[in-house]
């Protein structure tokens, strides 16, 4: 049996401690666009095999649409018009997309949303990030009272499920002879509240 690795809290009396617990948010944030990013191209993969087309003609036409949303709108339009084998990709399609779109608002909310990294001024100091919505950002206010890096962490695992199966619905797309792919299992969150009533200040003040 192996045993577990226990990963060291920064000090975060020091700058250097403070400097990580800041980058380990933006690191989470980084890993997130990256699997989304990921999941996106997949999709791609997805839309040719269902166009059946040239491969040219299939990723210029995805390409010539600026927005994730609106492609992801064609990939369900052809879906649903195109002769697809085997039964089960048409359904497995229109899952993936619709688990796409779900996903899209709250990675929306992730990337564009502003934040601040606050300190408490405790024994021992805690410090987190949160979303700053003075300014009345809804995709900040969508964040409020929630553990942000567990909640990034959330969604690129959703990402990361999705587009693996993107993959292989592409296959089964490709071979259809072969078993269709099962859907994964979406990873869940239990999500805890912030605490507002520490007291707290931004490092530097």
């Amino acid at each position: 049996m192996g045993r577990k690795t226990l990963v060291e809290e920064p000090d975060l009396r020091t700058e250097a401690g403070l400097a990580q617990k800041r980058a380990s948010y933006i690191n989470e944030l980084g890993e997130l666009v990256y699997a989304w990013n990921a999941l996106h191209e997949n999709l791609c993969e997805v839309f040719c095999a269902v166009l059946s087309v040239p491969f040219e003609v299939s990723t210029a036409i995805w390409h010539s649409i600026q927005s994730d949303r609106a492609q992801r709108n064609i990939l369900r339009a052809a879906t649903e018009n195109a002769e697809l084998k085997p039964a089960a990709a048409r359904k497995s399609i229109l899952w993936l997309v619709d688990q796409t779109n779900k996903l899209a608002d709250k990675r929306n909310d992730a990337i564009h949303s502003p934040y601040a990294f606050v300190l408490y001024i405790q024994d021992p100091p805690v410090a987190e990030l949160l979303p700053f919505a003075a300014m009345g950002n809804p995709r900040s206010r969508n964040l409020a009272s929630k553990e942000l890096l567990a909640e990034f962490r959330w969604y690129r695992e959703t990402a990361t499920a999705l587009g693996g199966y993107a993959i292989r619905v592409r296959s089964g797309l490709l071979r259809p002879e072969e078993p269709w792919p099962d859907r994964p299992i979406l990873p869940i969150l239990t999500q805890k509240k912030t605490h507002p009533d520490r007291r707290r200040r931004r490092p530097g003040e």
